[in-house]
């Protein structure tokens, strides 16, 4: 692994290819290029990846940073070219249903075998477990992820339309080929890694698993529901969000609330209690963040040290100072980008555009 000295990106010099669709691998590959490397995408011609006109906005920022060519793994011609490229590369990454892959000629073993210092990375919904589709959504499903979203009294719903299992996926899938670039220069040697996404979701939930287990089992609104941290609509109709969760945070909600807006009640003074009393907690919080606006709020409990924020829509980010202040959004040619979040990196702005 060679770069092009200190003041270069960390994976400058790195050559990866991009044999992905949709969103975890192209977003694995986004995020080693956001750190440097030279990302070359194979799409396949006649339409390239499906992702370009099912969410096109996400596809383009998962796509911006790579020089993409257009071949064919079915035709001969084309996969040979494809070989020669992986033959080049220090990292393959590939998304295809269990044994696509190894059929198209582009497995683990197979491109291992004539490039001995690949990682080659497969990421597919359940490893060799299934051969079936996979997506966010129903992995989320299967895996208990899905179950522990959405508000306690309706339906299970992707959070905040952020593909949870994805992303999990994707990060997972990124630290493991850098682990492994990291192992090749000990041992001269590449890789093959599977990241099978239900593990990912499985790896995700691992701590809400064990706070499950260790509140017996209840039931999802008995899980889920957290009466005080939520978003409440304000004398103004603003939403103001609270993530009151210690006892003193609670202690000082109270102070700003005053026993008009919510009593000291004893059964309330701790997250058990206010969980068995949501209702208690949620009708007073109600009544009393109507009484004043979100900004006061937000003043008075920020004053306080409880955590509180405004729910903003996303063309308020870049008016928000702390957000200004950490100088990621940036604009790119077609609207805002967001530069990788590390600093201490090497990776500046100008880089990540």
């Amino acid at each position: 692994m060679t770069g092009d000295g200190a003041d270069a990106p960390p994976l400058a010099g790195i050559r990866v290819v991009d044999l992905c669709s949709y969103y975890p691998g192209p977003l694995c590959t986004s995020i080693l290029a956001d750190l440097g490397a030279d990302v070359v995408k194979v799409e396949r011609p006649g339409g390239g990846d499906p992702g370009r006109t099912v969410t096109p906005g996400t596809h383009r920022v998962l796509n911006r940073r790579k020089r993409v060519v257009q071949l064919d793994l079915k035709s001969a011609a084309d996969r040979s070219a494809v070989l020669e490229l992986t033959d080049g590369a220090d990292v393959v990454v590939v998304a295809f249903r269990s044994g696509g892959a190894e059929r198209l000629g582009v497995g683990g073993a197979q491109l291992t075998a004539r490039n001995p210092r690949l990682v080659h990375c497969s990421i597919s919904g359940f490893g060799s477990a299934s051969t079936a589709s996979a997506h966010d959504f129903d992995v989320s499903a299967r895996s208990g992820v899905l179950w522990m979203s959405g508000d306690a009294d309706g339906q299970p719903r992707q959070t905040g339309m952020v593909p949870h299992v994805d992303v999990a996926t994707a990060s997972y899938a990124a630290q493991a080929i850098l682990a492994a670039l990291f192992r090749r220069e000990r041992t001269g040697t590449g890789a093959c890694l599977e990241v099978p996404m239900t593990a990912a979701a499985l790896k995700l939930l691992e701590p809400r698993l064990a706070d499950h287990e260790a509140a017996g089992l209840p039931s999802r609104r008995a899980f889920l529901d957290r009466p005080a941290y939520a978003a409440f609509r304000a004398g103004d109709d603003r939403l103001v969000a609270l993530a009151a969760v210690t006892d003193e945070d609670w202690a000082g909600l109270l102070a700003v609330l005053g026993p008009a807006g919510l009593p000291d009640d004893p059964r309330l003074r701790s997250a058990a209690g206010r969980r068995r009393h949501a209702d208690v907690v949620r009708t007073g919080l109600d009544a009393a963040f109507a009484t004043r606006p979100a900004a006061e709020w937000i003043e008075r409990l920020e004053a306080v040290d409880v955590p509180v924020a405004p729910v903003q829509s996303p063309a308020e980010l870049a008016g928000d100072p702390l957000i200004a202040a950490l100088e990621v959004l940036l604009p790119g040619e077609d609207g805002l980008e967001v530069a990788f979040p590390v600093s201490g990196l090497g990776v500046t702005p100008a880089v990540a555009r």
